[in-house]
């Protein structure tokens, strides 16, 4: 053996154990950041321990692309079990964004209901420009949030709506908790309040619930309910608004979901579908979203361009109603949230 020759052989095992060691590194990296991105998920969305992480929840469509990525990264080093690792990692998170979502269907004549839901922005100047596009969605149900003194004055002046929704809720003033409804169908009105709630903002003490009389083609009777628990600006307002989603919660299920009746609920829960409050809902009211998983484009800030908002108006409903269309409304509203109009296809009355 020649001088050089006894030398490369010498330096092969150095660079073999050289690369073993960081392809280890990368493998470690890229396991440990995957899992990573599942813990703190779990930690905001699943059990609400902090107001960030919470909100990180709600990237995680991101975290899906980029675990998905890290896994072919690691499968191109020949990291096999790594790959597989961060591969079941993604499918993880994909199928907890898939979960708690609404059946879809095609839309049944005769069955399929129109529901509008709407945060119009409680300082809105423009009403005529929100009347215009509820107008425009021939919605058989309309449910706005935040009404302005704007919105309100043009709902009244308004000479088609009479005729078009005979049957409405609309509040004597503007205020930023105010909800209007607006049904083509005769409703009745139920206001449920906590005591717990007297030492706060008297307009927290309830959210309306509504009993629409459907016809029997629609399968009769459903119920109503809106919710607007408080943005997470901060900490304390994310936690006073998971506080009041709570109690909205203990109402609807103590004295609505046991009439057995298919229930509704309008909603700006100022989280996306993967944050903590969407997944609260689900769980303690077994209500289903009615976004679909795949639809890139969200409502707030309806400045932005669609697929950099996000989802945070939507339409929850029970199990047996399915959904025939999602879609937000492109219109310019004088709002900073976007319209979602979604056609329910009804449950047969049962007999």
């Amino acid at each position: 053996m020649t001088g050089r020759a006894a030398v490369t052989s010498a330096a092969d095992p150095r660079r073999h154990g050289r690369w073993h060691r960081i392809r280890l590194t990368l493998s470690l990296a890229l396991l440990v950041t995957a899992l990573t991105t599942l813990i703190l998920r779990f930690l905001g969305a699943g059990i609400a321990l902090s107001w960030r992480l919470d909100l990180l929840s709600g990237f995680a469509g991101p975290m899906v692309v980029g675990c998905a990525i890290a896994a072919i990264f690691a499968l191109a080093l020949r990291i096999r079990r790594t790959a597989l690792l961060i591969a079941l990692i993604a499918l993880t998170h994909f199928i907890w964004m898939a979960s708690g979502r609404a059946a879809r269907t095609a839309p049944i004549e005769g069955r399929t209901l129109r529901v509008m839901t709407f945060n119009s922005l409680g300082i809105n100047t423009h009403g005529d420009k929100v009347v215009a596009a509820i107008r425009q969605s021939d919605a058989d149900l309309v449910c706005i949030l935040e009404a302005s003194w704007s919105t309100l004055h043009e709902l009244r002046r308004a000479s088609w709506d009479d005729e078009r929704y005979p049957h409405r809720v609309v509040p004597e003033e503007g205020k930023e908790w105010n909800i209007v409804v607006l049904s083509k169908f005769p409703i009745t009105v139920d206001e449920s309040r906590d005591s717990r709630w007297d030492l706060w903002w008297d307009f927290y003490n309830y959210r309306r619930v509504v009993t629409v009389h459907a016809p029997e083609s629609l399968g009769g009777d459903f119920l109503h309910a809106m919710l607007i628990p408080s943005s997470p600006r901060t900490a304390k307002r994310w936690e006073f608004g998971n506080d009041l989603l709570e109690t909205n919660i203990q109402i609807l299920r103590d004295y609505y979901l046991s009439r057995g009746l298919p229930m509704i609920v309008t909603a700006d829960l100022n989280a996306s579908p993967t944050m903590y409050r969407t997944g609260r809902v689900r769980r303690a009211l077994g209500l289903l979203r009615c976004k679909p998983l795949l639809g890139v484009v969200g409502t707030w800030p309806a400045d932005n361009p669609r697929w950099k908002r996000f989802a945070i108006d939507d339409v929850f409903v029970t199990s047996g109603i399915k959904v025939a269309s999602w879609q937000v409304v492109e219109a310019d509203t004088g709002s900073d949230h976007a319209p979602v109009v979604v056609d329910l296809v009804m449950p047969e009355k049962r007999r």
